[in-house]
């Protein structure tokens, strides 16, 4: 936080992080994930050492999420 109590803006590394971690929620509330979950915290992993744009992150993270929420 910034003096007064200011928060930060995100980084745009964070917010794709933050927002595959949403996804890993969801995967977890529709079950079976012994894909979904391992690639998933590898893209967050790949963002953070950013051999992946947040763009191209989110963009995966988004289809993996759609494929499991097709599959129910």
């Amino acid at each position: 936080m910034r003096e007064g109590g200011e928060r930060m803006p995100k980084t745009p590394e964070q917010e794709a992080i933050d927002y595959i971690g949403s996804v890993i929620q969801n995967c977890y509330m529709l079950g079976a994930n012994d894909f979904e979950l391992p690639t998933l915290r590898g893209l967050q992993d790949k963002v953070r050492t950013k051999e992946i744009s947040p763009e191209e992150a989110r963009k995966l993270a988004s289809e993996i999420e759609n494929r499991k929420q097709s599959d129910h």
